[in-house]
C-alpha cells in the first residue's frame, strides 16, 4: 500500500525537529533555573520517576547532558538519521525533560508528546533525508497510515473538547469571552487598543465563530468539499491568536498538523499553481518594463 502523504510527512517531520530544537536550545541557557536542584523553583517529587525507580536528582544534576542529547536527536530527526529509532529516543528524552519542570508545560507540549509517540510508528523519511532506503512493506505502511490517522483524530478531539468546554463557560456562552481576552494586559498588544477590538458585534461574532469552528472541525475536515474552508478558517484563527495574544509555539505546532490533511497530489497541484502564478507575475512585470522603456 503506497503512502499518499510522503511530502506532507517529510515536511511535518522537519518542522517537529526544528520545533523541539528551538525550544530546548533556549532552555539550555536557563537550565539551572528551570531544571537543576539548585533552583528557587519548588519541584515536588514526580510520581512518574518514582514509579519507574528513576533517580530524579541524578537527572537534574546532569541536565546539561540531557538537553544536549535532545538537541542532537532533534537534528538527527530533521535529517532522518536513525529514522524511527531516533523518534523513539526523542520521545523518551522529551518526556523526561517535560516532567522535570511541569510549570513550563501547556497544551502544545502535551500534544507534542503524543505527536512524538505517533511518529515512532510513521514512515516519514522519503524526502529531506540522507538515506532514502525505507525498506517498507505492506504491514509497516498500514501501521504508518493508522498512526497518521491518529494524529488527525487527536487534533479533532482537542478542538471538540475545547469547544465543549467553551460552551459550558459563561463568558463564552454569553459571547463576551473575546472582550476580556483582547483587553487583558497579558494577552494583548498594541492592536487591542483599536476600536475594532471593543466593537460588541465583532466581539460576539468572533466568540461564537470560534466555538462553531471548533465544533464543526471534527466533521467537516473529512469532507473534500469543506476541508479547504475549515482549514483556512483555522489558519486565520491561529494566526490571529499568534499575533494578538502572542502565543507562539502553541499555535504554529497546531498549524503544522494541517499539512497532514493534504495528499502528495494536492501539494504538487498547489506547488505548480504557485509556480505558475510567480512566472505569470514575472512575465507581466517584464513586459510592463519593456513597454515602459521601449
Amino acid at each position: 500500500m503506497h503512502n499518499q502523504f510522503n511530502i506532507a510527512l517529510s515536511i511535518f517531520r522537519v518542522y517537529i525537529g526544528v520545533h523541539i530544537f528551538k525550544k530546548y536550545f533556549f532552555y539550555f541557557f536557563n537550565k539551572n533555573i528551570l531544571f537543576s536542584n539548585d533552583t528557587f523553583i519548588n519541584h515536588p517529587p514526580n510520581l512518574f520517576f518514582k514509579f519507574l525507580n528513576i533517580n530524579e536528582i541524578f537527572l537534574r544534576n546532569n541536565i546539561d547532558f540531557f538537553i544536549i542529547f535532545v538537541l542532537i536527536l532533534s537534528i538527527s530527526f530533521i535529517f532522518g538519521i536513525g529514522k524511527n529509532f531516533t523518534a523513539i529516543l526523542l520521545f523518551i528524552n522529551v518526556e523526561i525533560l517535560q516532567r522535570l519542570n511541569l510549570l513550563l508545560l501547556n497544551g502544545g507540549d502535551n500534544f507534542l508528546k503524543f505527536i512524538l509517540i505517533y511518529l515512532c510508528f510513521i514512515s516519514c523519511y522519503k524526502y529531506f533525508v540522507f538515506d532514502k532506503n525505507l525498506n517498507q512493506n505492506k504491514l509497516l505502511n498500514l501501521i504508518s497510515e493508522k498512526a497518521i490517522l491518529c494524529i488527525k483524530i487527536h487534533l479533532c478531539i482537542i478542538y471538540f473538547v475545547s469547544a465543549i468546554s467553551k460552551v459550558h463557560s459563561d463568558l463564552w456562552y454569553n459571547g463576551i469571552a473575546n472582550y476580556y481576552i483582547f483587553n487583558n494586559e497579558r494577552f494583548s498588544n498594541v492592536l487591542s487598543y483599536y476600536k475594532v477590538f471593543n466593537n460588541y458585534i465583532l466581539i460576539t461574532l468572533s466568540t461564537y465563530l470560534a466555538i462553531i469552528w471548533e465544533l464543526s472541525f471534527s466533521f467537516l475536515i473529512w469532507s473534500k468539499k469543506y476541508k479547504y474552508y475549515i482549514l483556512l478558517l483555522g489558519l486565520t484563527i491561529h494566526l490571529g491568536i499568534y499575533f494578538v495574544m502572542m502565543i507562539h509555539d502553541f499555535e504554529i505546532l497546531f498549524l503544522s498538523t494541517y499539512i497532514l490533511f493534504f495528499s502528495d497530489e494536492e501539494l504538487l497541484i498547489f506547488r505548480n499553481k504557485f509556480i505558475n502564478k510567480i512566472e505569470y507575475v514575472q512575465e507581466r512585470l517584464l513586459n510592463g518594463t519593456n513597454r515602459k522603456f521601449f
